[in-house]
């Protein structure tokens, strides 16, 4: 009987704007674009089983998961609201831990 190994991967969005409307607004810059590609690039050719990629709701996160995304040739990154900087760490992790693990509640 073969055991199933979850990997997760934690990423950082890419270098964004130091200013924006709001702190959830702002976007990746060219060198976060780079960025971004580069770590795509890099994980595609570790050609994990499986890859899923998931993103806060915040502008730069969204834009590194969705060029992180094509990469990997995945659909586009599904977002999960309350998972910001803002955000307890263990909720964040609770719900991680319902997407991830089948049968967590």
């Amino acid at each position: 009987m073969g055991t199933d190994v979850l990997q997760l991967v934690l990423l950082r969005h890419g270098e964004a704007e130091r200013q924006a409307a709001r702190d959830e607004l702002r976007r990746l810059t060219p060198r976060g674009q780079q960025e971004a590609d580069a770590t795509g690039a890099a994980l595609a050719a570790l050609a994990l089983p499986g890859p899923c990629v998931y993103c806060s709701p915040y502008v730069r996160a969204r834009e590194t998961a969705e060029r992180v995304a094509v990469a990997q040739g995945v659909a586009a990154p599904l977002v999960i609201p309350g998972v910001t900087p803002d955000d307890d760490p263990r909720r964040v992790m609770g719900r991680l831990e319902q997407l991830l693990v089948p049968g967590t509640t």
